[in-house]
């Protein structure tokens, strides 16, 4: 998986300083269920991605679903293991964070998020 940078809210805050990039059917089927979780300061896109599944973790996720010009257009906090989040109509990818994250650092719903 490809380190894919740093992320900001549209406030110029950093919320991921790390970000592994998931772009194949195969990375994407897979998502975290091999890896250890995420730290604070990591996050996991998916791209193309309008739901997530959790079947298969042992720890649970905060997810924010983005459009096509990266504007948050739904999260989703403590999504615990063995869960599918709804289908998010309008997304084009999904980010997940550590959860707990989202409580203090995540943007809201309709802020963009800038990839740098």
């Amino acid at each position: 998986m490809k380190i894919h940078g740093y992320v900001k809210d549209g406030k110029d805050c950093i919320i991921a300083r790390r970000i592994f990039t998931a772009d194949n059917f195969i990375q994407r089927s897979l998502g975290l269920i091999l890896r250890k979780p995420l730290e604070y300061g990591e996050a996991f896109l998916i791209k193309d991605c309008r739901s997530i599944h959790t079947i298969g973790m042992r720890y649970n996720i905060d997810v924010l679903f983005i459009d096509k010009n990266s504007r948050v257009i739904a999260s989703f906090k403590d999504v615990s293991p063995w869960r599918i989040t709804p289908f998010v109509s309008g997304a084009s990818s999904a980010i997940e964070f550590r959860s707990g994250f989202a409580e203090t650092q995540l943007p809201h719903e309709g802020e963009k998020i800038l990839f740098v």
